[in-house]
């Protein structure tokens, strides 16, 4: 494990933009490794989490991205669901013109993943819709209301 934390362990004293290239290729070498243990390094890492309270956070600020883009959210009249969501790890929000929307957010340093980055291009018209408009907001515990307030106040002036 130590030789794929770089970017993890980077991000804590320098900008997690920084180590963007790392995480990239660290995501690529896992494509082809089988399935192994846990390291101990990461076992004891993943011992140090308070989950009730990460699950908790998660809940809180995407319940906030909800509240205040629900009812502009195209998924919600397909299929989002919110009773069900427990510890999520984004906020799924169509947007009409997703990868314009994203390259904005990226600008400010709002890094918006795209899901199903390979779709984009070898799909459908409605798979490749979705996976280009689709904007994953992230909600998970390293952001606070501030932050989620932050997200949205961008989002809302190039949406």
């Amino acid at each position: 494990s130590m030789n794929r934390m770089k970017h993890i362990l980077g991000r804590y004293e320098i900008c997690a933009s920084e180590f963007y290239a790392d995480y990239a290729e660290n995501e690529k070498n896992y494509r082809n490794l089988e399935l192994m243990q846990m390291s101990r390094l990461t076992h004891n890492l993943m011992r140090a989490v308070d989950y009730e309270s990460v699950k908790r956070k998660r809940e809180e600020n995407f319940m906030f991205l909800h509240e205040n883009l629900g009812a502009k959210n195209i998924l919600k009249k397909i299929s989002l669901s919110i009773d069900r969501i427990i510890g999520p790890y984004m906020y799924p929000y169509y947007c009409e013109d997703g990868a314009r929307v994203r390259k904005e957010l990226q600008a400010k340093k709002i890094y918006i993943s795209m899901l199903w980055p390979g779709i984009a291009e070898e799909s459908n018209q409605l798979e490749r819709n979705y996976a280009v408009n689709i904007l994953p907001l992230p909600v998970d515990q390293r952001y606070n209301l501030d932050d989620m307030k932050y997200i949205l106040d961008e989002l809302m002036n190039y949406e």
